[in-house]
């Protein structure tokens, strides 16, 4: 410099830029800056020297001004540069157009979001003046619009329906069995009969057929009667039975399922419904037993599917079906017989052969026994009756008759139940008198201990105190009511038949919880198989694809049949624009936004509902244009700054351009999408469109899955994950990293488990802020099958969603004087909910008391930090102690891992965060305040 610096005026100035610029690996922003104003100025400065007539360096000399002028651009440029240059790398980036152009150089597309969706159940409208009558099934199609009600400060969300599925008015709100049959035996004390007309009275005498296998009947004596009229219903009380010994009667047949009811070459598969008809697609053994079936009087159980065949062959309703074969199977034998008529043997009131005379005597030797007793009849079960009983009827196989005898001696009490086989009138001369008498012949079916088939009293006063008791009515049981919870299982049982239910179909089950009186809830389960029990008390079972998750206060619980999946968003039909096959790689936008995409088995867990179509003809959207060729109607749609959505077409030489026309490219799609589709259960209700017969509707179950676009953080975080799978997942990383990149998916762990006697995978997943990944939604299908195509075909994948944890702690803060004590607290609490937030943590990430001193050391105005108290929120244990006011101190809380449960099953992994309920930090000074 000083050869340069001739005149000396530059002394100590030396040319200080560009400057060497070095960054360390992993900042979050780099410097790219080869100088800055001072620095730029001082080096034209120096630079100077090698003019030596500018002598003066004075700064307002118009050389020195025009030096600082372009040293101040310098400096704007540097500092653009440095910006430009940060722009250029994933990690330093932090503009999202920055973002989505170096992730889709890699192929990496940022997600768009995902629209919710959810269930909606519709109520179909009885036809006026047929109450109950079965109605026809009416199709609620596909595009079906429902708007919600805005929560407040909230806007209205739109929903349509992605099927078209059958509904009905009787599958409106079906109900689960909330009654039992009522059993009794030889020893029921209480017995519940229907209706408050039963003429009985304390005293009388009935017979219990009991409905067990292998019992007789017993005679009981009824203790009390109480009538209850707002039930419709009498209880009876018995006293205890007479000693009695029971002889095991036949066993009847067990219920018989129906077979197949049609021959397989007279069936024409094309002409059943599309449920009915996927059952025949293999070939059975089919047999007509139609005749079997219509002639057989045991009742039987019968797929729902086989009812079908039936009824299609004659031309029947399934309802009217119901009814015809009902009517073929015998009805349930009663089980409580009252009796009606009551009377004495004949020759109870003879006169006492003792006090009659010698002649008299002599004349009925034949009828005095060698005690001086009348003698009775040999045969007890042909009795004859003291006048005649026209009401005591013989019985029969639909309708038997029963009869009790009655007596006393001096061994004890002793009764006979038979039944009446027999019954005659006649006149009789005997034991001294004469009259009209009623005969009976009878059969053992149930006696005393002590009382033979064949009685022979043994003295006078046994005879004439013995009493008959006839003309049995069967008195009809009530059904029981059944109070015990609907299980979290995989059957429902219905009091009822409900026509037309068929495997496949979805149904909303909604009741209140067991377990939390007062709190409802819903959930969607599939019917694998449906079962009619045909006969006075049939009904209809369901077996379900999975088992309930919760168990329900039964009374509480209504199913719904008409059932529609449905997702957020509206549909919008427009022109976009006119082709040109002049012009390469036309360009539209949709006028409307933003466009909605759906969960779908791909490998971005998205999938467009755009439809495109040139001159009517529809193309297909790809990733991009490599591998197209000039043939190939292909089109590429990306997401804009401003939330539109802009469509591409090809050059002619990597995909077709569109052909020449004029307004010629249509496109139909539905707008709508994110988390603002979240929408809770029960807040669509608004039908926009009505189809015929739809009275209303509503959503059972909250709308889920909905997430709003990546934002620049996501795509940084994400755009690389493609990348180590290219598509095939091998690797246990493998699986978290294209769980974690599939759409609606914010965390992923994957682990070794064992399935049975196979080695597989277990993935827990959790959903955007911690959304659960309902079992049943579609997150959670489409996952299992975009893994299912892109894994190693053999190795079990078990998918769950992560377990929540909650835990809170208690810290004493010393707060420098000099800070407002308010204003550090609340930033305490901030920083505490922020560091342990959704976001921030991790699946099996413990919680440490050195981790919560570091944090809250940190916040500014925090002098010293005293833990002294970190507990967990979410275990009985905590709920236990904090009703004592205990405050349980631990050094650290582990979050779980995957592991077996108690049934061998596997647990999913549990991510712990901060209780959202205030934090309980207590601020002293450090010293006194000024």
């Amino acid at each position: 410099m000083s050869a340069v610096d001739a005149c000396g005026a530059c002394a100590g100035v030396s040319p200080q830029t560009p400057e060497v610029v070095t960054n360390r690996a992993g900042l979050s922003s780099i410097r790219y800056r080869v100088g800055t104003q001072p620095l730029f100025k001082e080096s034209m400065q120096a630079r100077l020297g090698t003019l030596p007539e500018l002598r003066t360096r004075d700064p307002g000399d118009f050389t020195l001004g025009l030096i600082d002028a372009w040293a101040s651009v310098a400096d704007v440029l540097s500092f653009y540069q440095e910006r430009i240059a940060n722009e250029s790398f994933l990690r330093t980036a932090t503009e999202r157009r920055s973002l989505a152009g170096l992730a889709e150089l890699v192929g990496y597309v940022p997600q768009p979001g995902v629209a919710a969706s959810t269930w909606l159940a519709f109520t179909m409208m009885q036809a006026p003046g047929t109450p109950g009558s079965p109605s026809t099934s009416v199709d609620i199609p596909a595009g079906t619009r429902v708007q919600s009600i805005p929560l407040p400060g909230g806007l209205p969300q739109t929903f349509e329906t992605i099927e078209t599925v059958p509904a009905r008015v009787e599958w409106n709100a079906f109900r689960p069995s909330l009654s039992l049959a009522q059993t009794v035996d030889a020893d029921t004390t209480d017995v519940l009969l229907t209706g408050v007309s039963t003429g009985l009275k304390p005293g009388d005498s009935v017979i219990v057929a009991p409905s067990e296998q292998g019992s007789r009947p017993v005679l009981r004596t009824v203790s009390s009667v109480t009538p209850m009229t707002a039930e419709q219903q009498t209880r009876i009380t018995l006293r205890p039975a007479i000693s009695g010994a029971q002889v095991p009667a036949p066993a009847p047949p067990p219920p018989r399922r129906l077979r197949p009811l049609i021959a397989l070459e007279s069936l024409r598969v094309d002409t059943l419904p599309l449920h009915i008809a996927s059952t025949f697609a293999a070939p059975r053994n089919w047999s007509f037993v139609t005749q079997q079936v219509l002639t057989s009087k045991a009742p039987f159980i019968a797929r729902a599917d086989d009812l079908h065949v039936l009824g299609w062959r004659l031309g029947l309703k399934l309802t009217h079906l119901f009814r015809t074969l009902a009517a073929w199977t015998p009805p349930v034998a009663p089980s409580v017989y009252a009796l009606r008529t009551k009377a004495s043997l004949f020759g109870y009131n003879a006169p006492d052969p003792r006090s009659l005379p010698t002649a008299v005597a002599t004349a009925y030797k034949d009828d005095i026994g060698t005690g001086g007793d009348w003698q009775p009849p040999s045969d007890t079960m042909d009795p004859l009756l003291d006048a005649a009983y026209p009401r005591i009827a013989p019985g029969g196989d639909a309708a038997p008759s029963f009869a009790a005898l009655r007596w006393s001696d001096s061994q004890g009490d002793h009764w006979v139940v038979a039944n009446v086989d027999g019954v005659a009138e006649h006149g009789i001369a005997k034991y001294t008198m004469s009259g009209k008498v009623t005969q009976l012949r009878m059969s053992v079916v149930g006696q005393s201990d002590s009382g033979p088939v064949s009685v022979s009293y043994p003295n006078f006063s046994s005879y004439r105190g013995a009493t008959l008791q006839a003309e049995s009515e069967a008195l009809p049981l009530a059904r029981l009511p059944n109070d015990d919870p609907l299980p979290a299982g995989s059957q429902i049982d219905l009091d009822t038949w409900v026509d037309g239910l068929h495997a496949g179909q979805r149904l909303i089950v909604s009741g209140e919880l067991a377990d939390s009186p007062g709190n409802h809830a819903s959930e969607m389960v599939q019917i694998q198989a449906v079962e009619h029990a045909i006969g006075a008390d049939g009904g209809t079972t369901l077996t379900l694809v999975s088992a309930l998750t919760q168990a329900y206060v039964r009374k509480t619980v209504t199913i719904n049949g008409n059932v529609a999946p449905a997702t957020h968003g509206s549909a919008a039909n427009e022109v976009l624009g006119s082709g040109n096959a002049s012009v390469p790689s036309q360009r539209f936008t949709l006028r409307q936004s933003p466009l909605t995409h759906v969960s779908a088995a791909t490998p971005s867990g998205v999938a467009s509902t755009l439809v495109l179509r040139v001159n009517g003809v529809r193309w297909s959207e790809v990733h991009d244009f490599y591998g197209s060729t000039p043939a190939d109607r292909v089109y590429i749609a990306r997401l804009n700054e401003d939330g539109s959505t802009s469509v591409g077409f090809g050059d002619g030489v990597n995909g077709a351009r569109p052909a020449t026309g004029t307004e010629n490219i249509v496109a139909s799609y539905r707008k709508g999408i994110g988390a603002v589709g979240n929408v809770a259960a029960g807040q669509l209700t608004l039908l926009q469109t009505r189809p015929l017969g739809v009275q209303g509707v509503a959503n059972p179950t909250p709308a889920t899955g909905g997430t709003d676009a990546e934002t620049a953080d996501d795509i940084r975080t994400n755009a690389a994950l493609g990348l180590r799978t290219l598509g095939r997942i091998v690797s246990l990383q493998d699986y978290e990293d294209f769980a974690r990149a599939f759409g609606g998916i914010a965390k992923a762990l994957a682990n070794w488990t064992w399935h049975g006697q196979t080695r597989g995978v277990f993935l827990t997943v959790a959903g955007i802020d911690g959304a659960e990944v309902e079992a049943d939604g579609a997150v959670f299908g489409h996952l299992l099958a975009a893994i299912g195509d892109s894994a190693e075909p053999g190795v079990p994948v078990r998918l769950c969603s992560y377990r929540r944890g909650a835990f809170t702690f208690s810290a004493n803060l010393m707060v420098d004087p000099a800070w407002d004590m308010d204003a550090v607290l609340a930033a305490a609490q901030q920083a505490a909910r922020d560091a342990f937030s959704f976001a921030r943590r991790s699946f099996g990430q413990a919680v440490t008391r050195s981790e919560i001193i570091a944090l809250l050391q940190g916040v500014p105005g925090v002098v010293a930090v005293q833990v002294s108290g970190l507990r967990r929120t979410d275990t009985a244990l905590f709920v236990a102690a904090s009703r004592l006011a205990v405050l349980r101190e631990n050094a650290q809380i582990d979050a779980a891992l995957p592991q077996v449960g108690a049934d061998a099953s596997v647990l999913a992994a549990e991510l712990l965060t901060l209780d959202p309920r205030p934090l309980n930090l207590v601020a002293t000074w450090a010293e006194a305040p000024p």
